[in-house]
C-alpha cells in the first residue's frame, strides 16, 4: 500500500477538457488541489500499480497502525539469491528517516534537520557563485549560439550545490542525478550495481577521518536532496519557461520562490491482512 501527498491521482479522473490526468503528471494539473480532496481518499493506481491514499484521516491510520510497515529498501533477497555485491546501497539505505522505523525514526529525521539546517547557508553560496560562473561563460558566446540549459548550467550548479548540503566537497564529479533511482523499487539489478559502485566510488573519495557511518549520512544527504532539490528546481524552471514562452531568458521574472515542488513517495507496505 503506497501513501502519497504529492501525485495522487487514478486513470479515471479527468482534467475540465476530459482528459485523462497521469498519476506521473497530476502535480501540474491545475485541479490537483480539488483532486487531493474528492472522495473516497483512497484509490488504486493502474499506473503506478499501488493504491493511492489522499483522505488525511486515512493517511493517519495508515501512518500509526501496525499493519503497516515503511518500505526499508532493504536488498538483501537480491544479495541472497543473486549474489550480487550491494552491500553499500543496504548500508546507505540505512540512513534514510522515511526508510526507518521506531525509536531510530526520530533522531534520524531530527539528525537530518539539523545537517540541512547548518549548510544550508554555504550551499546557496556555492549555487550563487556557481551560477554566476557558469551565467558569465555563457554571456560569452555569439547571439544566437544555442547552448543545453540542461547541461551548461543546471547541472553542474545542482552537483555542487547539493553535494555542498551534504558536507561533500562540491568538486567532487560524480553522476548523483542516478542515486534517486535507488527508491524506484521496480529498479533492474543492473541499476541497483550502477548505484552500489557509485556509492563505494563517493566513500572513498570522502576524508579517512569520518566515520563510516557519517560517510554513509553524509551520501544519504546527497540521495534525498537529488530527489527533491533537483525535481523542484526544473519543475519550477519548465513552469516559467512555459509561461513566458518566447521571451528572452534575461527578461524572464525567475522570482525567488519554488512554483513547483517535486516531493518522494512515501510508501507503507501492508504486513498483515
Amino acid at each position: 500500500m503506497n501513501k502519497n501527498q504529492s501525485q495522487p491521482a487514478s486513470d479515471a479522473l479527468t482534467r475540465a477538457d476530459d482528459e485523462p490526468v497521469s498519476d506521473f503528471v497530476l502535480q501540474k494539473s491545475a485541479r490537483r488541489g480539488c483532486i487531493y480532496h474528492e472522495g473516497p481518499g483512497i484509490r488504486y493506481s493502474e499506473e503506478l500499480k499501488k493504491w493511492v491514499v489522499t483522505s488525511p484521516e486515512l493517511i493517519r491510520q495508515a501512518m500509526y497502525d501496525d499493519a503497516f510497515s515503511v518500505h526499508t529498501y532493504d536488498v538483501s533477497p537480491l544479495i541472497d539469491k543473486l549474489g550480487v555485491d550491494l552491500h553499500c546501497l543496504n548500508e546507505l539505505c540505512k540512513q534514510f528517516p522515511l526508510a526507518t522505523e521506531g525509536e531510530r525514526h526520530r533522531p534520524l529525521r531530527e539528525k537530518f534537520a539539523r545537517h540541512v539546517a547548518a549548510q544550508t547557508r554555504g550551499a546557496l553560496d556555492v549555487l550563487t557563485a556557481e551560477v554566476d560562473t557558469r551565467l558569465s561563460i555563457l554571456a560569452r558566446k555569439p547571439d544566437g549560439a544555442p547552448f543545453c540549459l540542461h547541461e551548461e548550467l543546471l547541472k553542474p550548479a545542482l552537483r555542487k550545490t547539493v553535494l555542498s548540503l551534504a558536507g561533500i566537497d562540491p568538486t567532487l564529479d560524480v553522476p548523483i542525478e542516478d542515486m534517486p533511482q535507488l527508491f524506484d523499487c521496480f529498479l533492474p539489478v543492473s541499476r541497483h550495481v550502477r548505484i552500489n559502485t557509485l556509492i563505494r566510488d563517493i566513500l572513498g573519495r570522502l576524508p579517512g577521518e569520518l566515520s563510516l557511518e557519517d560517510k554513509y549520512f553524509r551520501i544519504a544527504v546527497v540521495a534525498l536532496a537529488s530527489n527533491t532539490t533537483l525535481s523542484s528546481v526544473s519543475l519550477t524552471i519548465a513552469d516559467r519557461l512555459r509561461a513566458a514562452e518566447g521571451t528572452p531568458l534575461k527578461d524572464i521574472d525567475w522570482g525567488s520562490d519554488f512554483v513547483r515542488t517535486g516531493l518522494p513517495l512515501i510508501e507503507k507496505w501492508a504486513v498483515k491482512d
